[in-house]
């Protein structure tokens, strides 16, 4: 089949660093054109990709902005009767939009929440549950309950490439706590955690601009090398060896994330993870197997404590059976195949 994927035009695909979206995004794109189907991406130029790839936007703009999320769903659809199917995966449903007015089935993949990509919870949900030509796609279960009134197709888990993210069971004594550095991602959490149990830290993540003074306030006083250390914005081996030589990974996510891909990033390579049970964390993390659900930081700091009892082999064998690359594509071929069979 010919498939056209819209990715948001704000960071490459795949991305050098951050971008656990576009990440997704390219893992699909590759994917399905491994599997011999026709696929355009419509992405940015810097894109690396085995697809055609078409653009408006020559770099990433790297910073939100709804306009140039639907420029570019606008772009591609532009050229919609060429294809079989569109996967849209842009943030502010501008791929749902568009799916009314042209005859191509349109499968959208939703990767933040209500409030994430606009500012009112109340016109994100009216686009999902008003348009209703498209199929919408959730990361998680969880996602879903996000957004009342809104019919979901089906709900999709992210994957993560198992051959690059490999088993490490050798792990250093530090946690990790690794994403865009910020008040949500629970980044000043991370660095209180640490204070508390005197458990060595590294922080990896980009900064946003706006993001600057909370860095300033809440990480940059305590960063002390050997014990709390910011490492800056990570990206290929380097980011995977983080992750296989972390004790852990410490993910005191303050909204209720969608999914939370570095979670399962960590686990492949047989590193637990502490997490808060918020969003999605329930059902990624298999609670007391492959790391611990909890719910303030005096919990937080208690179950450093267990942190042994965990096998690192579990959290390997756990990403395997549930979110490996190959159960994401194989879930979305599926579906682009059903829905071609009910156009019939």
């Amino acid at each position: 089949m010919k498939i056209g994927i819209i990715a948001p035009p704000f960071e490459k695909v795949p991305p050098p660093k951050y971008g656990g979206a576009e990440r997704v995004i390219s893992t699909i794109t590759e994917g399905m054109c491994s599997r011999g189907h026709d696929v355009v991406l419509f992405s940015v130029k810097d894109s690396q990709t085995k697809a055609q790839l078409r653009y408006i936007y020559e770099h990433p703009l790297r910073t939100f902005n709804m306009f140039s999320d639907d420029a570019q769903a606008n772009f591609a659809f532009q050229s919609a009767s060429e294809f079989d199917i569109i996967h849209d995966h842009t943030y502010t449903g501008a791929g749902v939009r568009y799916a009314q007015i042209v005859d191509v089935p349109t499968i959208a993949t939703i990767h933040n929440i209500p409030n994430d990509a606009v500012e009112a919870n109340d016109q994100t949900i009216k686009i999902y549950s008003s348009y209703k030509k498209a199929f919408l796609v959730s990361v998680s279960n969880t996602q879903q309950t996000l957004f009342p009134g809104v019919n979901f197709f089906s709900t999709v888990y992210n994957g993560v490439d198992t051959h690059e993210f490999q088993y490490h069971a050798h792990k250093d004594d530090f946690m990790l706590h690794i994403g865009a550095i910020s008040r949500r991602k629970g980044s000043h959490i991370a660095v209180e955690v640490a204070r508390r149990t005197r458990y060595p830290l590294k922080l990896a993540g980009k900064i946003d601009d706006h993001e600057k003074p909370f860095f300033d306030e809440y990480i940059a006083p305590y960063l002390k090398p050997g014990f709390i250390e910011y490492v800056g914005e990570v990206g290929g081996q380097e980011r995977v060896e983080l992750f296989q030589r972390a004790r852990f990974l410490l993910f005191p996510v303050q909204w209720p994330e969608p999914f939370g891909l570095v979670m399962i990033e960590a686990m492949a390579c047989g590193t637990p993870v502490i997490a808060f049970g918020n969003g999605a964390v329930p059902e990624v993390i298999k609670h007391r197997k492959t790391g611990f659900v909890v719910f303030d930081i005096d919990e937080m700091c208690l179950a450093i404590n267990d942190i042994n009892s965990l096998s690192s082999r579990d959290c390997r064998e756990h990403v395997l059976k549930n979110f490996s690359n190959e159960i994401m594509l194989q879930r979305y071929e599926s579906i682009f195949h059903e829905i071609l069979q009910k156009r019939k």
